[in-house]
């Protein structure tokens, strides 16, 4: 599913910034390892995930986030994949897991 920032109302109704559902889409979510960092990934040095799109889906924006399997990734890139796949290629970089508890 893909968020965008937005300001969010907290439990004692102060506002806070946070995420808000944009939509969830179909896309193919694929972890990137050190070595295989071809084309355009190089842009994205610390991009750990790249999710391919279809072309028309949703709009994604840099400041945005997915949540994909418990994990939340924020967006580093956006770039179109080669042709001719009608796709757009995002590019994140997965969140560190939560100390709080």
């Amino acid at each position: 599913s893909w968020h965008r920032p937005a300001r969010t109302e907290g439990q004692t109704g102060q506002e806070r910034p946070g995420f808000l559902l944009v939509r969830t889409t179909w896309a193919e979510v694929r972890p990137l390892a050190a070595r295989e960092r071809p084309g355009d990934s190089q842009q994205y040095p610390d991009a750990t995930h790249r999710i391919a799109v279809r072309g028309g889906t949703v709009a994604v924006l840099h400041d945005w986030r997915a949540v994909w399997a418990g994990e939340t990734l924020d967006v580093v890139g956006v770039v179109p994949a080669p042709a001719p796949a009608n796709e757009l290629w995002v590019f994140c970089r997965s969140q560190p897991a939560s100390t709080e508890g």
